[in-house]
């Protein structure tokens, strides 16, 4: 994540506008914001989690494996790492694009893992 930093650097939103004040920051107030490190690590582990599962658990019409289940699993998910997000623009820590950056950088993340890594590792298992 920090080499992204350093290729994809932006600044704070607080750091161009003196209407914005964060809420909180005292140990962040020199660090560059894009893309957002929060959205990133929110996302790509959640998703990294739900596509091992979807592909680990047999389909069956009720259960653990229903669609249902499924989709209930990829919404909480979902629904999570939008508020990560929302509260990091709502601080005054990122703006919407470096949110959108991170999440962008999460799901490429996690679908990378998923369909490079995982059957590398699930081969020598």
């Amino acid at each position: 994540m920090n080499l992204s930093k350093t290729a994809y650097h932006g600044p704070r939103p607080f750091w161009e506008s003196p209407d914005i004040r964060p809420s909180t920051c005292t140990h962040t107030a020199g660090e560059i914001s894009n893309p957002s490190g929060h959205a990133i690590t929110c996302l790509a582990p959640s998703l990294i989690m739900w596509l091992d599962y979807n592909a680990s658990v047999k389909q069956s019409e009720s259960g653990f494996g229903s669609q249902l289940f499924r989709l209930s699993l990829l919404a909480v998910a979902i629904v999570i790492a939008l508020l990560f997000g929302y509260l990091r623009v709502l601080l005054g820590m990122h703006s919407m694009d470096q949110v959108l950056f991170g999440w962008l950088l999460g799901v490429w993340f996690a679908f990378t893992f998923h369909f490079c890594a995982r059957t590398a590792l699930t081969q020598n298992a």
